[in-house]
């Protein structure tokens, strides 16, 4: 019996010194939150000219030809739609 009392004393004492205080870890995650709100905005990469709000190329968005990233599917296809363009009005 004696074992027991002495093990559950133990049990409690070390989960006392564990655990935080709810007022300690309040204190604590407003800490962290502020931390997190100093370290600045989350920066958001920009969207190409060439698509659109809905994730959709758009057409014709002024930028030049020496300018277009054929890395980018959107820019490709405003250069293929530029050439077939110009080559329809040179059939005239």
């Amino acid at each position: 019996m004696i074992k027991i009392f002495v093990a559950g004393a133990i049990a409690l004492f070390a989960a006392s010194t564990i655990a935080p205080a709810p007022a300690e870890a309040a204190s604590r995650s407003r800490v962290a939150k502020s931390k997190a709100a100093k370290a600045g905005a989350v920066r958001v990469a920009r969207r190409p000219a060439s698509i659109g709000q809905n994730g959709l190329c758009q057409r014709d968005t002024g930028t030049p030809d020496s300018q277009l990233n054929f890395k980018n599917r959107c820019d490709v296809e405003e250069f293929w739609a530029r050439t077939m363009a110009r080559g329809s009005q040179a059939d005239r």
